[in-house]
């Protein structure tokens, strides 16, 4: 078995444990992955889109509502599965890692929606997606932010020595690493692409178990925040990005 191989089976092996028992759609998380899938689904217009790591199918969902074409490429095998009952025929499955994926199609968009913050090489992604985007096409992605309001209040009581240290939870669920907008920009730089807009959604005071005890009616207010959150303190962190102007 190759290199390449090992990889791969690796990977898979990893998203199949957070498959296993992940389930952001529920509770106030589910919320906000609500709400960020309508935003991440209508920030661009095009045609023909893939989406990297779909998981659950919110944002894939969301885009098949917006573009003829859809693709998406998911590694788990359990994701794969529900996937394979929701999807409508505008969209088309390939149950692989990115790494695997063959096509010699271009997208107008490629979308990675939380997913840079788990892979081993995001700039490698990253010049992936610049190869599979038009001329003209452009790469979105949403992250966690380092800088978030609950990470705040987590460091302020000593639960996290930094911002950007891995909590347990983002052990838990697979994290590499948690972006803040300079780290952001420098990844996708680093890759070739430029930065076309980068914005701040939606207000996390606390963590997800401390906001479940809020009312309905003031979770829904926080996952209403959607675009004008300053980067700083916003909760997910979205990057257009485009191909660099060519240098005369």
């Amino acid at each position: 078995m190759t290199d390449n191989s090992n990889f791969a089976k690796s990977e898979r092996a990893r998203l199949d444990d957070v498959a296993g028992w992940y389930r952001g759609t529920a509770g106030f998380e589910g919320k906000l992955n609500t709400a960020s899938a309508k935003l991440v689904a209508t920030a661009v217009p095009g045609r023909r889109v893939l989406e990297i790591g779909p998981g659950e199918g919110l944002v894939l969902l969301e885009l098949a509502k917006h573009y003829e074409e859809v693709v998406a490429v998911e590694g788990a095998a359990e994701y794969a599965r529900l996937l394979e009952e929701l999807i409508p025929p505008n969209v088309k499955l390939f149950e692989c890692i990115i790494e695997e994926f063959e096509t010699d199609r271009e997208f107008d968009v490629v979308v990675l929606s939380h997913v840079l913050e788990h892979v081993e090489d995001a700039v490698g992604l990253l010049r992936q997606c610049l190869r599979l985007i038009s001329d003209t096409g452009r790469v979105l992605i949403a992250v966690p932010n380092a800088g978030s309001i609950h990470r705040h209040v987590g460091m302020a009581m000593g639960i996290l020595p930094t911002l950007s240290t891995l909590s347990e939870n983002d052990h838990h669920i697979g994290h590499r690493r948690v972006y803040d907008a300079l780290t952001l920009r420098r990844h996708i730089e680093g890759a070739g692409l430029e930065v076309d807009e980068l914005r701040g959604h939606f207000l996390k005071p606390l963590s997800n178990r401390q906001v479940e005890d809020f009312s309905p009616e003031v979770q829904n207010a926080f996952a209403s925040l959607g675009p004008g959150i300053p980067v700083e303190v916003a909760h997910e962190l979205f990057a257009i990005c485009k191909r660099p102007a060519v240098q005369v």
